[in-house]
């Protein structure tokens, strides 16, 4: 009776997976706003970019947008920024001072992702302190995070030429309990901040990077069954499974950590499209693996190989800040760590559960359900990249937005098992 309605309840969650994703599904995620700070003598210079499509939604602008209509507001514009712009010195007490903030050259720009061109706002502002000099300031900025509070800046600084720094990073990203705005603080003397800064951009680019988790979580729907004559039928032994997990998720971590540092340290050019479609096709391949074993017992050389694709994937957001020599090397072990973390996080928090899941019949049903779901998202983003946009590939940017959901519903259903039916065994459900 009780297996009967695990069967049930793992068969329906299969189903869910794909339904659930379809009910919440988003659009292809938005690129980041850019703040590039250069420190001068007697002021801070900086760049600034806003997607359009995220500052339309703070500030209204109307249809058609051109370059024309935008410097017609470009006054207006240059007022809003600076309204959302506050800049204060540190003097090391608890006295600060407010700069003067100045926005100038507004206009309408393109930039460039693996999907395509973007419009996007462009302006150029300038930091004045009151007395001229420039030490460790408090940044903080609200513009378009007052009105989306899942926008996000990057920040990178860059000191005088010829004064031998490199480049900082930080993130200016509203929280997520209450949507406050913390400050950034900024030390152009030293940069003792920047490991802390690339930790913290590691960490949210592998959060939000649904197919590279999609990528690792595929090949260990499988991991605890064996491949007999072309098919997944039997339960692998608690020590073989888990011996499987760890050569799969350590030959992942050393293949894009290779690339990764060989990328970003010898600046190698690659074009992104390319590269982001070979991440979707990997995606595709894992998923067609977790259906019928097309590489069995090889899944950490295949984890590993195509490990060196996504890294090179997490190479282009540390190319985009540009970061010089002197930071490299802290910045890059900041951002794999931040990577590892979370990834890390991602397979302790699901593994086990599906290890208990494994022994009930509906695994069977789970694995096909997540492995068709992923093998679709996969197929449309490998299109979308190609520049053909399709709802499959809304389908799978959306299924980081439910996939807490997802984990919760699995946890239920494997303490269910695991307390209902303690040392069962029912292999005739995990063929396929």
């Amino acid at each position: 009776m009780i297996t009967g309605i695990l069967v049930r309840v793992l068969q329906v969650l299969g189903i869910a997976l794909a339904c659930l994703v379809c009910v919440t599904a988003q659009a292809h995620p938005i690129p980041e706003s850019t703040l590039a700070l250069r420190v001068e003598k007697d002021r801070v210079e900086a760049n600034l970019t806003i997607p359009l499509s995220e500052f339309r939604l703070a500030f209204d602008l109307a249809d058609p947008v051109t370059e024309a209509g935008i410097d017609a507001r470009s006054g207006q514009i240059a007022n809003y920024l600076v309204r959302h712009i506050v800049v204060t010195s540190l003097d090391g007490t608890d006295g600060d001072a407010s700069w003067a903030v100045e926005a100038q050259n507004i206009r309408l720009d393109r930039g460039e992702t693996a999907e395509g061109a973007y419009a996007e706002i462009a302006a150029r502002l300038a930091f004045r302190s009151p007395d001229g000099e420039i030490g460790p300031f408090r940044l903080s900025y609200d513009a378009v995070l007052h009105k989306v509070v899942t926008h996000r800046i990057l920040v990178s600084l860059t000191q005088e030429e010829g004064d031998g720094l490199g480049r900082q990073i930080g993130i200016i990203s509203a929280a997520p309990k209450d949507g406050s705005v913390a400050p950034l603080i900024v030390t152009p003397e030293t940069s003792a901040n920047n490991f802390t800064s690339m930790l913290r951009l590691g960490m949210s680019h592998i959060a939000e990077g649904t197919d590279h988790l999609l990528f690792l979580l595929v090949l260990l729907l499988p991991a605890p069954l064996i491949a007999v004559a072309g098919r997944w039928r039997d339960q692998a032994p608690g020590r073989c499974a888990l011996w499987t997990i760890a050569k799969v998720v350590t030959a992942f971590t050393i293949g894009h950590s290779l690339s990764l540092a060989v990328a970003v340290l010898l600046h190698l050019d690659i074009p992104q499209a390319p590269i982001e479609v070979l991440i979707a096709l990997t995606v595709l391949m894992g998923s067609l693996h977790a259906i019928r074993p097309l590489f069995p017992g090889k899944e950490a050389w295949v984890a590993g190989l195509f490990g060196v694709v996504h890294g090179l994937a997490f190479s282009f957001t540390l190319a985009r800040l540009d970061l010089s020599s002197l930071q490299l090397a802290l910045s890059l072990l900041g951002f794999n760590l931040g990577v590892e973390i979370v990834q890390l996080a991602i397979v302790v928090a699901t593994m086990p559960f599906l290890l208990v899941l494994a022994r009930v019949p509906g695994y069977r049903a789970l694995r096909l359900g997540g492995a068709t779901v992923t093998g679709l998202a996969a197929i449309g983003w490998t299109a979308a990249r190609m520049g053909q946009n399709n709802p499959l590939a809304e389908i799978g940017d959306g299924i980081g937005a439910v996939g807490v959901y997802i984990w919760v519903a699995l946890v239920m259903v494997a303490l269910f098992s695991l307390f209902a039916g303690p040392g069962r065994k029912a292999r005739s459900g995990i063929a396929g």
